[in-house]
């Protein structure tokens, strides 16, 4: 490599040779990718020539940079190599050609020119629908399903799973039960996997595939095992999969998953990340086992007091404090025909969270306003307390406008006389 403080430092025209000279390297790489791809699909080529020349297909794809005009590839030999490699994706037998189509396809949603073609809604929907059939397929190879999922991944990360959500549930479930069969299986293959799943669940609302799920002899304690064992990413991941099954699923199962499940919910709920409990506690049955549970009181509540510190000019503390806000208000909410609950999150502080709300500009949440009217009506001792943290809330504020709907406090009126010690006989 040559310094760019002595390139700079070269004659004009030493520059523009230099180039010239990269450029004709692009084209001879782009021409060498769409010349492999001939011979590898359109020619009886001895499979061995295949496999060598496919290997090259991931580095050259990665070479590819933007086009202009008269310089680098034309929009026309990118769409093609798209269209062929993920046409022959599905079709082709030789396990290691197929690794590489999938290394080479991978590259194309970080690689220009290939991003600007392949990141269309039609060339996502193609790419996924290519790689679901290689899924599908019976004899798949450890690398091949690995990469085959990273792929899928990738694209699910811009596409989202809309359409799609039943195969891929269906491929996550056959390989969740190829892992229990065989034992055999990566840490980064399993957090794909769980993405995957996570994709497929996210299809609709709510899920209709969540039932699955949560019927399947294995993809359960996949998951309750992952968050209990694994580390770093994987645990994030598992830690994500959960969370969103318990938020798109529909009442029937998530009456199925505390029944079946409520030691194991109990346990993973001590585990998981706090930012995570925002995506399902708005459902009673799953704040229902944090309310009756004292430790998970306290972690929310240690939580509140160590994580959830926040200033008006760091965006993501308010925004951690606004996930705990919202958190507590549910808490509070599952708890209104239990009074001995509720006392003991008004004891924890809960309601405290009222002066958050009520310090927005804006805040429409009618439910959130009934929410606080009904704690209120249950334990009217807590009112003028309630008052004194919204009374800096601005009007037109559903929480501020509650906190003044609460009358003043009487006070008891007195006589006093006020007399001169000299004059006290008189009196």
């Amino acid at each position: 490599s040559i310094d760019r403080n002595e390139r700079v430092a070269w004659p004009l025209h030493k520059r523009r040779q230099v180039e010239a000279a990269r450029h004709a390297k692009r084209r001879d790489d782009h021409t060498d990718l769409i010349t492999r791809l001939k011979v590898i699909f359109d020619l009886r080529t001895p499979e061995s020539w295949r496999e060598s020349l496919a290997a090259d297909l991931p580095s050259l794809t990665a070479r590819g940079q933007p086009w202009e005009p008269h310089r680098w590839m034309p929009f026309r030999a990118v769409n093609w190599i798209i269209r062929t490699l993920w046409a022959q994706l599905p079709a082709e037998k030789n396990k290691k050609v197929r690794c590489s189509l999938l290394r080479a396809g991978a590259r194309m949603f970080t690689r220009p020119p290939f991003t600007y073609s392949a990141l269309t809604e039609t060339r996502l929907t193609t790419a996924a629908e290519a790689t679901l059939d290689v899924l599908e397929q019976d004899e798949l190879s450890t690398e091949e399903r690995e990469r085959s999922f990273g792929v899928l991944h990738e694209i699910l990360d811009y596409r989202g799973g809309e359409q799609l959500g039943d195969r891929i549930i269906n491929v996550s479930l056959s390989a969740l039960e190829r892992h229990r069969t065989t034992g055999t299986h990566s840490s980064r293959e399993l957090r794909r996997l769980a993405g995957c799943m996570r994709y497929g669940i996210f299809s609709d609302y709510p899920s209709s595939t969540v039932g699955r799920v949560i019927d399947d002899e294995h993809a359960m304690p996949f998951v309750f095992d992952g968050i209990r064992w694994a580390e770093g990413r994987e645990h994030v991941s598992l830690s994500l999969l959960l969370a969103t099954i318990l938020e798109y699923a529909p009442p029937t199962d998530r009456a199925t998953l505390v029944t079946r499940h409520y030691t194991q919910l109990k346990e993973a709920f001590h585990l998981m990340r706090m930012r995570d409990f925002n995506e399902f506690l708005m459902h009673a049955e799953f704040a229902g086992i944090m309310v009756t549970t004292t430790t998970l009181l306290h972690r929310i509540w240690l939580g509140q007091q160590h994580d959830c510190a926040w200033h008006a000019d760091d965006f993501l503390s308010r925004y951690t404090y606004d996930n705990y806000c919202q958190n507590a208000l549910y808490l509070m909410e599952s708890a209104l025909d239990d009074g001995k609950r509720l006392q003991e999150l008004l004891g924890y502080g809960f309601l405290s969270v009222a002066g958050h709300f009520a310090s927005n500009q804006f805040d429409m949440n009618a439910r959130r306003a009934a929410t606080f009217r009904r704690i209120l009506s249950l334990r009217p001792e807590w009112a003028h307390r309630f008052k004194e943290m919204t009374a800096e809330g601005s009007h037109g504020n559903l929480t501020a406008d509650v906190g003044r709907e609460i009358a003043e406090k009487p006070t008891n009126s007195s006589w006093y006389i006020i007399a001169d010690s000299d004059n006290e006989d008189e009196l």
